[in-house]
C-alpha cells in the first residue's frame, strides 16, 4: 500500500466506510485476504497471506488501522469511459465529473460504482459538469 492509495474492496466487497476494514486491525487474522485497491486512474489487487498481517500495538495503532482515508471527491471526476458501455453511449466523457445522482449528492464510492455497473438496468439521471458547463445525462 502506497500513500493515496483507496481500498475498494475486501475479499470482493465493497468498502464503503472504514468498520468494512476493521479486520485488517485485528490480532487474529487467520485467513489470506484480498485487497482491490484503487491507486490513481488503476485499480490493483492485494493479496495478503495470514502471516503478511501483523499485530500492531494498541498504542501505535491509529484510528482505522493505521490506514489514511481519502474524503469522497466532490464531485467524482471520471478518469475513463468504457467503450460501447452504457455510460460511453450516453456519452458521457473522460474529465466529466459527476456531481448529481437523480438530484442528489452521492453518498459514497460503492453508490457510484452501482449505478455503471452492468447489473443496474434502470435509467438513472446524471448531473456532469464537462469544463464550464453542467450537463444532465440519462443513462439507460
Amino acid at each position: 500500500m502506497l500513500p493515496g492509495d483507496i481500498i475498494e474492496a475486501l475479499d470482493g466487497a465493497v468498502v464503503a466506510a472504514p468498520d468494512d476494514v476493521r479486520v485488517l486491525g485485528e490480532p487474529s487474522v487467520d485467513q489470506a485476504l484480498e485487497l482491490s485497491v484503487r491507486r490513481g486512474a488503476t485499480t490493483l489487487t492485494i493479496a495478503l497471506a495470514e502471516n503478511d498481517i501483523e499485530e500492531v500495538p494498541e498504542t501505535a495503532a491509529a484510528p482505522g488501522a493505521g490506514l489514511v482515508w481519502d474524503a469522497p471527491p466532490d464531485p467524482y471526476r471520471i478518469d475513463a469511459v468504457v467503450a460501447d458501455s452504457r455510460a460511453a453511449v450516453a456519452g458521457i466523457e473522460p474529465g466529466d465529473r459527476l456531481v448529481r445522482i437523480d438530484h442528489a449528492a452521492p453518498r459514497n464510492l460503492a453508490q457510484v460504482q452501482q449505478v455503471f455497473s452492468d447489473a443496474t438496468t434502470l435509467p438513472v439521471l446524471l448531473d456532469i459538469e464537462r469544463g464550464e458547463r453542467r450537463l444532465a445525462i440519462l443513462v439507460r
